[in-house]
């Protein structure tokens, strides 16, 4: 099953997300545009239109999508750039790859929810890179990686930031986690989205 929200108290939402299955694969997308940049929602709409005509590719061609995004993003949206989480489910082999560059967040589910990507922040908070915007130039990073799907893939934004979720790893309540997202975007000031895939 798949469940998602997108909600908070800022008039241009400037998060977008991608959502699509088919009969052997689930694709998941979170981009959040960067609030401090002008048009910052023009980068994360842009990052999920891309990446979704690339479906048809093998998941280890999405590193490659992001370092495009990057790139367009840089030459053609000055000073906008966006945070992207991606993952791609493997129905038939049960492996979940993910790629993240960001400070949102993915968790692999099975008792415990547990995040499985590097946030490129600082120990204050602050971000480090975004794809486009100027961010992280000849450091920035695509981080990737495999995990079997078990329980269930959480991927949330972070206008959902929490102690809770910093926590790393946490019991799995999908309701808690969902009215977490909520209550922690109007906290924030900032909108959250959450994209929620579990096992049948």
């Amino acid at each position: 099953s798949q469940q998602y929200l997108a909600q908070g108290p800022r008039l241009r939402v400037e998060d977008y997300l991608l959502l699509e299955e088919n009969d052997t694969t689930i694709y998941a997308v979170i981009a959040d545009g960067m609030g401090s940049h002008p048009n910052g929602d023009l980068a994360a709409e842009f990052a999920i239109n891309l990446i979704s005509k690339e479906l048809n590719q093998t998941d280890q061609y999405f590193e490659q999508v992001f370092w495009e995004i990057d790139a367009e993003l840089e030459q053609f949206f000055d000073r906008r750039g966006t945070t992207l989480i991606l993952v791609v489910i493997d129905k038939r082999t049960n492996q979940v790859f993910w790629a993240s560059v960001g400070d949102s967040y993915i968790f692999d589910i099975d008792t415990y929810c547990k995040r499985v990507n590097p946030l490129d922040e600082t120990s204050y908070g602050a971000l480090t890179q975004c794809l486009g915007g100027g961010y992280g130039g000849d450091l920035k990073k695509v981080h990737t990686g495999v995990f079997e799907f078990k329980t269930g893939v959480l991927l949330i934004s972070d206008g959902a930031y929490s102690e809770y979720l910093q926590t790393n790893e946490f019991k799995y309540d999908p309701e808690y986690c969902m009215k977490l997202c909520l209550s922690q975007s109007q906290q924030n000031e900032d909108n959250a989205t959450a994209i929620l895939i579990t096992r049948s």
